[in-house]
């Protein structure tokens, strides 16, 4: 296995949500297949502390971890670009897990890493461009209103179907994506929630490269509500959804992929 991803876990309240994620986590990976990073965004419930025994427990069964416990919440793609600049090289996988999913599917970081190898020299050759993004089963039904095809391949004895967009829970992102798109996009300074998976998947299709969900990779819902309060959430995605339209239509019109560290586009460096 050549494939050794950043696994980031960016936290916002959810105390038992978080908490059993971690575990899961913990179950589900060796230590020394992964670098994982912990970050707390400023929760007020109690989870950053068990980010902390997480992460404490971790380094005493000798996870590759780093925990950041921020002071307040700067918003999940500002933090997924924090921790990607201090802590990701070239060329590396980065995993996006949100603190709401229980990943269910054991040594999943090596069998999603060898399907994209078979993918890259194998499989790949029935794709029309190289892996981008793949995203973990969640629940029995995939949704047919993203597939991309309605036939799946079948890899690794797991189906793999074409989807676009991927939306957010668990997301692999090819380390050979990661360097051409950089960061994820920060659409404003009081961006907290949402789009930075939506805004990668046009990246994708842009970069003509492959995004799908496999079969082979299962995560459970634990999310009961948003860790954000209804109205709120819903002004803050009314706010965000015109500058992801923006974005999206000047991905669409040629625009660049890259996004700088700051989660704003700019010309590739």
């Amino acid at each position: 296995m050549d494939h050794y991803p950043l696994i980031i876990v960016t936290v916002f309240n959810r105390r038992a949500e978080t908490e059993t994620m971690l575990r899961s986590l913990a179950e589900t990976t060796e230590p020394g297949e992964a670098h994982i990073v912990l970050i707390d965004n400023g929760s007020s419930d109690g989870a950053a502390q068990v980010v902390r025994d997480a992460f404490l427990q971790m380094q005493e069964r000798d996870f590759d971890v780093d925990v950041h416990l921020l002071e307040q919440n700067i918003g999940c793609p500002a933090a997924l670009n924090f921790a990607i600049e201090l802590h990701r090289w070239g060329a590396q996988p980065v995993v996006k897990l949100d603190n709401d999913v229980e990943i269910v599917t054991p040594e999943w970081v090596e069998k999603v890493g060898d399907m994209i190898e078979t993918m890259r020299s194998g499989v790949g050759e029935l794709y029309h461009g190289p892996p981008a993004m793949i995203g973990a089963m969640l629940g029995e039904k995939i949704n047919r209103d993203r597939l991309v095809s309605r036939d799946p391949y079948e890899i690794h004895g797991a189906n793999l179907w074409q989807s676009s967009p991927i939306i957010g829970h668990a997301v692999w992102h090819d380390g050979d994506f990661m360097d051409e798109i950089g960061y994820f996009d920060v659409l404003a300074d009081d961006h907290l929630y949402g789009f930075e998976d939506l805004i990668a998947s046009h990246k994708a299709a842009a970069w003509g490269a492959i995004c799908g969900i496999w079969e082979g990779w299962r995560v459970r819902d634990l999310q009961r509500h948003s860790a954000m309060p209804r109205a709120e959430q819903d002004e803050h995605v009314a706010r965000m959804r015109p500058l992801h339209d923006r974005r999206v239509a000047d991905l669409q019109s040629g625009g660049s992929i890259w996004t700088g560290a700051n989660g704003r586009p700019a010309d590739r460096p």
